[in-house]
């Protein structure tokens, strides 16, 4: 009788372990095109940031340049 229970139990176990298994090959959770999106994403953001760098060091090669003027007038010092 027992044995009967355990073989029930290896049936449904395995029963569930393919049937899960199946489900995850056909929705894999790297479906290739939502990572290409992510790494598109990626891709973005990572311009972004340079493009944004690039203007901060521009802005602040300008700011430099200004702290090195040294023949102005009272109306440069007070702009």
């Amino acid at each position: 009788m027992e044995c009967v229970s355990h073989k029930a139990e290896i049936k449904n176990t395995f029963s569930s372990v393919r049937e899960f298994s199946f489900n995850e090959k056909r929705n894999p959770v790297f479906d290739e095109e939502k990572m290409n999106m992510f790494l598109d994403a990626i891709s973005d953001f990572k311009s972004a940031i340079k493009e944004k760098t690039l203007n901060i060091y521009d802005l602040n090669k300008k700011l430099e340049r200004i702290t090195w003027f040294d023949d102005i007038d009272e109306e440069c010092l007070k702009t």
